[in-house]
């Protein structure tokens, strides 16, 4: 069995203090050590470098609470990029942090350090974990005039598919919630406020009606028609009446010859 006894000298290093998550709020901190990350080989700064600042809360109910800030202040500006990439953004964050220390020019980090300051912090959640930023750095406040916590804290979106949001069912106005059926189960039920169309209506059969009798003697208006005698009446024959038969005892009617004197010449019947 291998011997891996070795000598240690805890008294060389402080105690690790309990970790304390800063939740989103006001808070009064400083910045208590810096660091160099991402050398090369032989420990020069390259592109890649960041300079990262170590902040703690310093007061309040998340005294002790750390956030550590990273800025890639070698990184060249990269104009396809929103604000300009991360080098860009990283170069003005680190005016607005001198700028809450009331640093001006060129300065040394150790001038960072120990200098209070006032934050506005948040919470940000990627792949299931929980990590604190500084939003905003402001001058100093004055000790114990922080606003400490905000009382509403955002909350950790509900685990989904590829760690999102799970999708939540489409709401119309009037309709409430939407079932969406499953991909290719057939729908058993009509949604909500859902009318069916209406099967359209038959055209009419025409049917044969028996004709109307009308009346005996009736007359369309602009009808001609022959005239109806009455029962018993003997219509006269086209061309004219009959003249009537004379009384008897009466002597037949003469008309006087063709060229001679009438009955009534002279002015005396003859």
């Amino acid at each position: 069995m291998a011997n891996h006894d070795f000598n240690f000298n805890a008294d060389s290093y402080e105690p690790l203090s309990s970790f304390t998550l800063t939740p989103k709020g006001e808070w009064n901190m400083i910045f208590k050590s810096s660091e160099l990350a991402k050398l090369d080989q032989n420990g020069n700064l390259t592109t890649d470098s960041t300079f990262v600042l170590n902040a703690e809360v310093i007061e309040g109910s998340a005294k002790g609470g750390e956030i550590s800030i990273q800025l890639a202040l070698w990184k060249p500006d990269d104009n396809t990029k929103n604000g300009g990439g991360w080098g860009a953004i990283s170069r003005r964050r680190m005016r607005s942090i001198t700028d809450a220390l009331g640093i001006r020019g060129e300065f040394n980090t150790a001038m960072l350090l120990n200098r209070p300051f006032t934050a506005m912090t948040d919470l940000r959640f990627k792949d299931g974990k929980t990590y604190p930023d500084i939003k905003k750095f402001s001058p100093f406040v004055g000790q114990g005039r922080a606003a400490g916590a905000d009382p509403q804290q955002p909350t950790p979106p509900a685990a989904g598919v590829g760690g999102g949001n799970a999708p939540t069912a489409p709401t119309l106005p009037g309709l409430g919630a939407m079932n969406l059926p499953q991909m290719g189960a057939p729908v058993q039920q009509p949604m909500a406020g859902f009318i069916a169309p209406v099967a359209p209506m038959a055209p009419p059969v025409a049917t044969q009606q028996a004709p109307v009798q009308m009346p005996q003697g009736f007359q369309m208006p602009g009808q001609q028609t022959a005239p109806v005698a009455p029962v018993g009446m003997q219509m006269p024959q086209m061309g004219g009446f009959a003249p009537p038969a004379p009384p008897a005892g009466t002597p037949a009617f003469q008309a006087p010859p063709m060229g001679g004197p009438g009955p009534w010449a002279g002015g005396v019947p003859r």
